[in-house]
């Protein structure tokens, strides 16, 4: 399944000095594509509305990301990313590679949201909202959503290590289960953990890798979403904070049988394939990792 969103409009109407605010409007494009016979199956798209109240609050989508199919594949759960445009702001600012924007605010009070539509016609869109966390769900090329073994989805509340949560949506109801919170920040005993690339491997088990927002380096956690505990995994590079610069677009953290493999390159140096049975917590440093100036690993598959 492969998504992208596309903007229809500037955020703005009109000419210096009377431009006019407008909401960006766009469409999430989707296609599902068979790679076992390939080919294009079928395509769907989405006319983003987030609601005459959200959009005049100045709220719009940037970005759809981490497709994935429910255990009765008869819906498909799209993360997206909100901003928030600054409408106490009377013109447009200079934005990346010169070219006006409105400008956007930090500030927000909106749970995060998934679009879902019907599977396979990619038809009858429509938004869930978490009142548990208010943070995307999309974590910028990491994929962060999965089935698990009890058939719910779990999914990590981030964008680019903004959140600490992990969500789940009720296989039952296709809606979020605000009654669950898996907080990274409670079960690690710390308060600033913020996670960048989220794995589930099976049974509520799951690998995390996460930054914080006071400490250097980059870190992995070997998660229980069923008992809500977290144990952190040692590595050799943790407080190294050129590992963390690689967690910005880390890819993926492979799974098989009873093992998680989490290659840990800081940027530019050497470094390890960290192996993590994921039933006895052993962690064994595998294969030594050679890098060249400017680069890393950005995932095992």
């Amino acid at each position: 399944m492969c998504v992208n969103y596309v903007y229809d409009n500037e955020t703005y109407k009109g000419e210096a000095p009377n431009n006019k605010y407008q909401n960006t409007k766009g469409e999430i494009r989707i296609a599902n594509i068979d790679l076992d016979d390939p080919a294009i199956r079928n395509t769907g798209s989405i006319a983003v509305d987030l609601g005459e109240e959200l959009e005049s609050q100045g709220y719009h989508v940037w970005r759809a990301d981490v497709p994935v199919l429910n255990e009765a594949e008869d819906k498909l759960f799209i993360g997206v990313g909100i901003r928030r445009h600054d409408l106490t702001q009377t013109v447009p600012v200079a934005g990346r590679g010169g070219s006006l924007s409105w400008a956007t605010t930090d500030e927000r009070d909106l749970g995060t949201m998934t679009y879902v539509v019907d599977y396979p016609t990619l038809r009858n869109p429509k938004i869930i909202t978490s009142t548990v966390a208010g943070t995307d769900n999309l974590s910028y090329r990491t994929m962060t959503q999965y089935v698990g073994t009890d058939g719910h989805i779990y999914q990590a509340a981030t964008s680019m290590g903004s959140g600490h949560q992990i969500l789940r949506i009720s296989k039952s109801t296709n809606e979020y289960d605000n009654a669950y919170n898996f907080d990274l920040n409670a079960a690690l005993g710390i308060d600033d953990a913020g996670i960048r690339a989220f794995r589930y491997i099976n049974d509520g088990i799951g690998v995390v890798l996460y930054t914080r927002g006071t400490v250097e380096g980059g870190y992995i956690a070997l998660v229980d979403l069923n008992g809500k505990t977290a144990t952190k995994i040692t590595t050799d590079y943790e407080g190294d904070d050129a590992f963390s610069a690689t967690l910005g677009q880390f890819q993926n953290i492979g799974a098989a049988g009873d093992y998680a493999y989490v290659p840990v390159t800081p940027s530019g140096k050497d470094g390890s394939l960290y192996v993590i049975n994921w039933k006895t917590k052993e962690v064994i440093k595998g294969a030594k990792l050679v890098n060249s100036s400017g680069s890393h690993y950005i995932g095992a598959y």
